[in-house]
């Protein structure tokens, strides 16, 4: 790294299909490289300065959906209401999540819990049951309908 930007820490990797789009710095470029027989494409979020919103420490929650590669910083503690709905105090503009989809819960551990969708909420390949909080981990990938979200913690 030069200069004085610094790396978010977090690489996210992505299988894409050969007609498929890189997401560069909120930009979606068309892939048309003739020879990326690999298909695969690292996006690196880098902050020029070396100021991040998100103490070290603390959690942040990444959501990568169709078109949608987004950071939120978490509380220390408390409940998140992921969803469509601009009620949500996370909202995600993919029409596979519902308007209510899942409910995290920050404390001590951190759980997750489908609040009824209608695609489910998906943790370690099993389906999350509706009024059974599912404890997930740091890095570890939830499935929300056809998008993901992936807990982090800030070093």
């Amino acid at each position: 790294m030069q200069g004085d930007a610094r790396s978010l820490g977090v690489t996210i990797a992505a299988t894409l299909e050969r007609d498929a789009t890189h997401v560069i710095f909120g930009k979606v470029v068309p892939v048309d490289d003739e020879n990326d027989d690999l298909g695969l494409t690292a996006v690196t979020a880098v902050v020029p300065g070396g100021t991040v919103d998100t103490p070290p420490g603390h959690l942040q929650l990444f959501v990568i959906g169709s078109g949608t590669f987004a950071t939120h910083p978490l509380q220390e503690a408390g409940t998140v209401t992921i969803g469509r709905g601009s009620n949500c105090d996370i909202e995600v503009d993919d029409r596979s999540i519902s308007r209510r989809h899942a409910i995290l819960s920050i404390g001590d551990t951190v759980t997750i819990e489908d609040l009824g969708s209608a695609n489910g909420t998906f943790v370690r390949g099993e389906r999350v049951r509706l009024g059974h909080p599912t404890v997930i981990a740091v890095g570890e990938l939830v499935v929300l309908g056809s998008a993901n979200i992936i807990l982090q913690r800030r070093t």
